[in-house]
C-alpha cells in the first residue's frame, strides 16, 4: 500500500519546479514539496481600477404649477338716469334761486341765473361791528327761515372768540331781515340754530349742552331737554348733538350722545307737555347722526354708523321705533342725506358698494317707498382713478327741481327736469363748505 502511494507520488510533475520528496513525520508518507527558483520576483502588477464617473448633479426640483387665476369680473357701473329724472308736471320750469355763502368775514350771494355775478350781501364788521363765528367752530354760521325772508346769524364781538372757553366773548344768535337789513339779538350764548317749519321758533343748543327753544317774535326762551352729566366723564360729557323739527313744529327728534361711545334718539315736545321719549338707544354701536324729520309724515331719516358692511347706511325710523334701511347698496360718505321738499325722495352723496374699490362720491336719489335708486352723476376718471372728483354736500333748490352740490371747490347745479349740469361758481378754497339756498 505504501509502495503504491510512493510510486504514484513520484510520477507527479509540477511545471518549473524541483520536486523533493519529504516524509510525513507520523505516517512515513513522503509528500512532494515544491521549490521555486530563487528570486527576485517582479512586484505584482496592480489591476487598474476603472475611473469613477463624475457625480451626476441632483435635478432641480420641479416648481409646482401656478394655478390659473380666475378672470376678474368686469363691474358695469350703474348708468346715470336719463331725463326726466323724476316725474314733474308738464311744462315745469326750474325756478331761479339764490345762494348765500361765507367768504372770510363777509357773506356773499349769487343768483342761479346765467351770467350772474357774486356780490357782497353782508359785511357784519363794517355794518354792525360784529364778526361771524370762527370757522371750524362746530356750528353753522347761519341758517335761513323757511320762507327765506330772515336769516339767523351767529355773531360775536371778537373775531377770536372760542366756543367753549371759560372767558371771552360768546356767540349770540342774531336775526337779520333780508329786506329791511335790520339786525337784532335774539339770544345770547346759543349755537346751531334750527328754524321750526312754521318759522315761529328756533331750537338751539346752549353752551351747557342742553336744548332750548326761543320764540322768534318775543325772544322768550325755555329749556326743553336737559342732558344728564351725572355719570359721564368730564372729557366726554353728554351733549345734545343734533336735533330736527317735526312738520307740526311741535316736536323735535334729538340725539343725546357721549362722544363716540353711545347715542340715543329721543323725541321731545317743544311745549314740555309730555316727557321726553326714547325712540332708539344704540349702546353697542358707535353713532347715529344726520337726523332729518320728513316734511310730510312722522318718519325720521338718519345715518347709522354700524359695523362692517352695515356702516354708514341711510335708515328711516317711525314713531314705533321700527327701523328700515333705505338702501343696502349705498354707502354714505359725501355728507348727509336729505329729504326732498315734497318728502318723496332722499338725496344721497355716496357710492355703490360693488362698484368701488374707489371712494368716489356721486349723487343718487332713492325712493324709500318703491325702493327705486336713480344715479344722477358719475365721472369715470378715464384711465386714472385719481381723476375722480367727489360730488358732495348736495342741497335741494326750494322748488325741488334742482340740486346744488360741490365738485371739489366748484359749485354746480343739476336739473332734474332735463339732466343738465351747470357750473355756478368757484368756491373760496379756504372757507368751509356751507351753502344757504333760498328763493
Amino acid at each position: 500500500m505504501e509502495q503504491a502511494l510512493v510510486s504514484n507520488s513520484a510520477q507527479v510533475a509540477l511545471p518549473d519546479a524541483t520536486i523533493t520528496p519529504e516524509p510525513y513525520p507520523r505516517y512515513g508518507v513522503v509528500w512532494p514539496t515544491s521549490t521555486y527558483p530563487p528570486g527576485p520576483y517582479p512586484p505584482p502588477t496592480a489591476t487598474p481600477m476603472p475611473e469613477l464617473p463624475e457625480p451626476t448633479e441632483l435635478p432641480e426640483p420641479t416648481a409646482l404649477p401656478i394655478p390659473t387665476p380666475l378672470p376678474t369680473p368686469m363691474v358695469t357701473p350703474i348708468p346715470t338716469t336719463a331725463p326726466p329724472i323724476i316725474p314733474l308736471p308738464e311744462g315745469t320750469e326750474p325756478e331761479p334761486f339764490t345762494l348765500f355763502y361765507r367768504d372770510g368775514q363777509v357773506i356773499r350771494s349769487l343768483s342761479s341765473t346765467k351770467e350772474a355775478k357774486a356780490a357782497v350781501f353782508l359785511d357784519p364788521v363794517a355794518e354792525f361791528g360784529l364778526h361771524l363765528i370762527p370757522e371750524g367752530a362746530y356750528s353753522p354760521w347761519g341758517t335761513l327761515s323757511p320762507d327765506g325772508r330772515q336769516m339767523a346769524l351767529l355773531l360775536t364781538e371778537s373775531p377770536d372768540a372760542k366756543m367753549y372757553q371759560a372767558t371771552g366773548a360768546r356767540p349770540g344768535i342774531y336775526i337779520l331781515d333780508r329786506e329791511s337789513r335790520k339786525l337784532r339779538l335774539l339770544v345770547e350764548n346759543g349755537f346751531e340754530p334750527v328754524w321750526s317749519p312754521d318759522g315761529q321758533r328756533i331750537a338751539y343748543r346752549s353752551e351747557s349742552g342742553h336744548l332750548s327753544i326761543v320764540e322768534v317774535g318775543s325772544g322768550d326762551t325755555r329749556i326743553v331737554y336737559k342732558v344728564d352729566r351725572t355719570n359721564s366723564p368730564p372729557e366726554s360729557p353728554h351733549n345734545v348733538e343734533e336735533f330736527t323739527w317735526a312738520s307740526d313744529s311741535q316736536r323735535l327728534a334729538i340725539i343725546d350722545g357721549v362722544g363716540f361711545e353711545s347715542t340715543e334718539l329721543i323725541i321731545v315736545n317743544s311745549n314740555i307737555v309730555e316727557p321726553p321719549r326714547s325712540l332708539l338707544n344704540t349702546p353697542d354701536f358707535p353713532r347715529i347722526f344726520s337726523l332729518q324729520w320728513s316734511p310730510i309724515d312722522d318718519q325720521i331719516l338718519f345715518v347709522w354708523d354700524g359695523k362692517g358692511k352695515d356702516g354708514l347706511r341711510p335708515q328711516i325710523i317711525d314713531q314705533s321705533g321700527k327701523v328700515k334701511q333705505v338702501s343696502s347698496a349705498l354707502q354714505i360718505f359725501g355728507s348727509s342725506p336729505h329729504w326732498s321738499p315734497d318728502g318723496r325722495w332722499i338725496l344721497v352723496s355716496g357710492a355703490a358698494d360693488y362698484e368701488a374699490p374707489s371712494t368716489q362720491a356721486d349723487l343718487w336719489l332713492v325712493d324709500p317707498v318703491g325702493h327705486v335708486t336713480k344715479r344722477l352723476t358719475h365721472d369715470d376718471g378715464g384711465d386714472n382713478p385719481t381723476n375722480y372728483l367727489n360730488d358732495a354736500f348736495p342741497e335741494w333748490s326750494p322748488d325741488g327741481t334742482q340740486i346744488v352740490y360741490f365738485k371739489e371747490n366748484e359749485v354746480w347745479v343739476f336739473s332734474l327736469a332735463d339732466g343738465s349740469r351747470q357750473l355756478l361758481m368757484q368756491y373760496p378754497s379756504d372757507s368751509e363748505k356751507q351753502l344757504l339756498v333760498s328763493r
